[in-house]
């Protein structure tokens, strides 16, 4: 209760940009571990971190969701009501809340393996996505075609593995309900607080919109934050606010509309998932760089080349869990 805006944080947070923190502060600045090379143990850990605390994240969203369910399911209220340990409950919670969160988990660790191309050059990793994104840059085809197919075999096996352990997981009697949650209810102050974020970003374009971003003022330049400039002033003296309002607004509208297309086509695909199972594996298995070389061919350079490529590949990880709660509804008693 209450890590939801830190976990939202950190699953927003880009890899690529993950690791460069890390590799600048903890790597070189601090110098408590290695920040480039990949010679043991010790080089392990900040691309594990730079690449395991967004996902990790994004799976305790997942997971945030799904487990209050659990606690509502008759089982639960029998179980505290007859005095059993709540961690025995908890933990049976758990073990009923996992499948929905299975499929998510076998994608993530194919789109680790083979998505983490900005890791991997942060860190000079010889990893599989960089040796499939460098052999793509050089029209490699037999390199490029063996790294591929490697990660799509990947997906395959991931997929096969995650679906066989919510099998296990949900038993043969396939156990669900709908009862009120034995969970606390979120207080106040957490529900308020995505409204609150919300208007400070609200207010941050407004003020950056009335203002002129390609004004150069010479005589203000790399001024600190003041009255005059909020957020202080650029290298030729513009003013940065107005810059992060003009920027924002637009990068606001292209993600909501990528958002949006992603998760209706996640929704509709996920609904069939006899027709798109392995459509997603494949979909994900393909680096998302390199999704992004192949949607710049077909489609050229441009402002909105870059939200076709976002929207091909994000609703995989949509479409993969509402196909797991399908199952999980399918499975209920009710039913």
């Amino acid at each position: 209760a209450g890590a939801g805006g830190g976990g939202a944080l950190l699953a927003a947070l880009p890899e690529f940009l993950l690791a460069s923190v890390l590799a600048a502060v903890v790597g070189v600045r601090l110098g408590w571990l290695p920040a480039v090379g990949w010679y043991g143990p010790r080089w392990m850990v900040l691309p594990s971190l730079a690449l395991g605390l967004p996902a990790g994240a994004l799976l305790g969203r997942i997971l945030d969701d799904v487990l209050p369910g659990a606690f509502a399911e008759p089982w639960a209220r029998a179980a505290a009501a007859r005095g059993l340990p709540t961690r025995r409950i908890a933990r049976q919670a758990l073990r009923r809340a996992v499948p929905g969160v299975l499929p998510n988990t076998g994608l993530f660790v194919v789109g680790l393996t083979g998505g983490a191309v900005a890791v991997e050059q942060v860190f000079d990793i010889p990893g599989l996505g960089r040796l499939t994104l460098q052999a793509a840059v050089a029209q490699d085809l037999p390199v490029l075609q063996a790294g591929t197919l490697v990660l799509v075999l990947l997906a395959a096996a991931a997929g096969g593995l995650a679906r066989l352990a919510a099998r296990l997981l949900l038993g043969p009697a396939l156990r669900d309900g709908a009862l009120p949650s034995l969970t606390r209810p979120s207080q106040p102050s957490a529900r308020s607080l995505p409204l609150l974020h919300g208007a400070i970003l609200l207010a941050v374009v407004a003020l950056g919109a009335l203002r002129d971003p390609l004004a150069v003022d010479t005589a203000a330049r790399l001024t600190p934050p003041s009255w005059a400039h909020p957020f202080g002033t650029d290298a030729l003296g513009r003013d940065l606010l107005a810059r992060v309002g003009h920027g924002a607004l637009s990068t606001l509208a292209l993600a909501v509309a990528v958002s949006a297309a992603a998760l209706v086509t996640g929704v509709l695909l996920g609904l069939v998932p006899r027709l798109s199972g392995g459509l997603v594996e494949t979909v994900n298995a393909v680096p998302p760089v390199l999704a992004g070389l192949l949607v710049a061919g077909a489609a050229g350079r441009g402002p909105h080349t870059p939200a076709l490529a976002v929207a091909a590949v994000a609703w995989a990880p949509l479409a993969a869990h509402t196909s797991a709660l399908l199952r999980q509804e399918r499975a209920a008693t009710h039913l």
